[in-house]
C-alpha cells in the first residue's frame, strides 16, 4: 500500500478534531497511522505533567488482534477471546493451586475461601504458588499467558499474600480481572493510579512491577512455529510488565527483564529426543545448576548478553551431543532389533524386547496376515 493512498475515517474511530468531535473524511495511511498511535498513551505517569489531555491507555490485547490481521488465517492464527482464556485460566490455575497447598500441607481445601483460612505463613504460601510453571505449547500472541499472568496475581490478592519486598501485606487495595484486564482499586473503589510523589503509590507500583517481573520470568513459558507470534508474545509480555513500570530513587526507570528465553520458536508436537532419555555425562547435576545460574544471569542481565548467551549454547550443545549420541545407538539396537524379528519372530526374545518389538510394530503386520492366512 503506497504511504499517499487514502483512507477513510472508521465512523466509532477514536481520533478527534479541535471541537472533540469524531474525525470524518478522508486522510493519507502515515497520517491517520501517526495520529492513531498519539491517540493512546503507552506509559502514563500521573506525576508528570507530560501530556496535556487524558488519553486512552492503550490495551495490550490489540496485540493479539493486529497479530491475527497480519497473519490472516490461511497460516491458521486465531485470536482466542477474552472470556475464554479468562475462563481457561481460572479453572486451570485455580485448581493447581489448591492441588498444590493441599499436597504439601495435607489439606482438604475445595476453594480460595478455604485456603484463605487456613494460611498462617505468608512466605510459605508464595513459595508455594510460585512454584507453579504455566507452558503453552501454542502460544501465538501470548493471551493465555497474560491471563495466567493475572489470574496469579489475583489469587495471591484473594489469599492475602501479595507483600511488598520487606514482606509487608499490601492491605488497603483489591485486586480484580474484568475483560480480561487486571483492575486495582483501593477500599472505596477508586481505581489505582501510579504518582511518583506518593510514597504509597509508589509501593504498590513496586510491588506489582516484582511480583510481575517473578511470574514472568520463573513461571510462564510458551512455544510457537511461528517465529512472528514468539515476537509479539514477548512484546505483549513486556508492555504488560511497562504497565507497573516505577521511577527508583535516582529518578531512573528500572531495568526491564530479558524474558525472550521463555518463549521459543519450535515445533512442540516433535521432538528429535524423546522426554524420558537419560544424560549420561558426568557430573550432571552441577551442569544443570551451571545451565539455570547462566539462564539466570541472563534474565537479569549480568554479564554481556554475548557471552552470557554463548555459555548457554555451550552448555545446550553438550546435553544435545550426548542425547544424539544415545540417539544414534539406540536406533541401531531397533535395527537389530527389527532385522531379528523378521526372521524369527519372537522366539527367543526376552519380555522386555518382545515388548519393545510389538511397540514397533516389528514383524506385527507380517504374523498377522499369516494368521488370517
Amino acid at each position: 500500500m503506497a504511504n499517499d493512498t487514502q483512507i477513510t475515517y472508521y465512523k466509532n474511530t477514536a481520533l478527534k478534531d479541535e471541537n472533540k468531535k469524531r474525525k470524518i473524511g478522508k486522510t493519507d495511511v502515515l497520517s491517520y497511522l501517526f495520529e492513531f498511535l498519539d491517540a493512546y498513551d503507552f506509559g502514563t505517569d500521573s506525576g508528570e505533567e507530560i501530556s496535556s489531555e487524558n488519553k486512552s491507555l492503550i490495551n495490550p490485547s490489540v496485540l493479539g488482534l493486529i497479530f491475527e490481521k497480519l497473519n490472516g488465517y490461511k497460516d491458521g492464527s486465531f485470536y482466542t477471546p477474552s472470556f475464554i482464556t479468562m475462563y481457561m485460566a481460572r479453572e486451570s490455575i485455580t485448581k493447581s493451586v489448591l492441588h498444590k497447598f493441599n499436597d504439601a500441607k495435607d489439606w482438604n481445601c475445595q476453594n480460595l475461601l478455604d485456603l484463605h483460612n487456613k494460611i498462617n505463613d505468608i512466605q510459605e504460601a508464595n513459595a508455594i504458588i510460585d512454584t507453579l510453571t504455566i507452558c503453552d505449547p501454542a502460544v501465538g500472541s501470548g493471551h493465555f499467558l497474560v491471563s495466567a499472568l493475572n489470574e496469579i496475581l489475583f489469587i495471591k490478592s484473594e489469599l492475602g499474600i501479595l507483600v511488598d519486598e520487606e514482606g509487608k501485606r499490601i492491605r488497603d487495595h483489591r485486586l480484580s480481572i474484568e475483560n480480561d484486564e487486571l483492575i486495582i482499586k483501593d477500599d472505596e473503589g477508586e481505581i489505582f493510579d501510579y504518582q511518583r510523589d506518593s510514597k504509597a503509590k509508589v509501593r504498590i507500583q513496586k510491588t506489582l512491577f516484582k511480583e510481575k517481573q517473578r511470574i514472568i520470568e520463573h513461571s510462564l513459558f510458551g512455544v510457537d512455529i511461528n517465529p512472528n507470534s514468539v515476537n509479539i508474545c514477548r512484546l505483549r509480555l513486556w508492555i504488560e510488565l511497562l504497565k507497573n513500570a516505577y521511577y527508583r530513587e535516582d529518578g531512573t526507570l528500572d531495568t526491564l527483564p530479558n524474558i525472550d528465553i521463555n518463549i521459543k520458536c519450535g515445533n512442540s508436537l516433535i521432538s528429535r529426543f524423546g522426554l524420558t532419555d537419560e544424560l549420561k555425562i558426568k557430573n550432571i547435576a552441577v551442569e544443570i545448576e551451571n545451565y539455570k545460574q547462566r539462564v539466570s544471569d541472563y534474565k537479569e542481565n549480568l554479564g554481556t548478553k554475548r557471552d552470557v548467551m554463548q555459555s548457554i549454547s555451550d552448555l545446550k550443545d553438550k546435553f544435545r551431543l550426548t542425547l544424539k549420541a544415545e540417539w544414534k545407538v539406540q536406533k541401531s539396537l531397533n535395527e537389530k532389533l527389527r532385522e531379528y524379528v523378521a526372521e524369527y519372530k519372537y522366539e527367543g526374545l526376552s519380555d522386555n524386547l518382545t515388548l519393545l518389538a510389538i511397540k514397533n510394530n516389528y514383524g506385527l503386520k507380517q504374523s498377522l496376515f499369516e494368521d488370517k492366512v
